[in-house]
């Protein structure tokens, strides 16, 4: 999967970029791209931040094979089986990710390392 990640620094248009993205959902399908629905908490990605903020509390989490096995929310858990269906529906697309928690929520290399396990499971 080829994924594209705004974290959204503030005051860059983050907002306007997310739902400019819904409102031309059909229109960025067309074009072979994708603002993934499974994942979305209001017009962001914020389940994303919230995966790794509960994986960072986690000793040696790093060293895992897959992080997301480790997981242990419902609300993410289910978030994760969506997002592999829609995912599975629609392996052509290049996706698109979008969440300003990211900028606001990860202070330390660990929380990038950890979101990286992420995109690549």
């Amino acid at each position: 999967m080829t994924a594209y990640l705004h974290i959204g620094t503030p005051k860059t248009g983050t907002t306007s970029l997310q739902n400019f993205l819904i409102a031309n959902e059909n229109k960025v399908l067309n074009q072979a791209y994708i603002y993934p629905k499974s994942l979305r908490m209001a017009n962001r990605h914020w389940a994303l931040v919230d995966m790794v903020l509960e994986l960072v509390q986690k000793e040696d989490i790093l060293k895992k094979e897959s992080v997301l096995s480790h997981i242990a929310n419902e609300r993410l858990l289910r978030t994760i089986e969506n997002f592999k269906s829609e995912s599975a529906l629609h392996k052509d697309k290049k996706f698109i990710f979008s969440c300003e928690g990211i900028v606001w929520d990860f202070s330390t290399k660990k929380h990038v390392e950890i979101l990286e396990k992420i995109m690549r499971e």
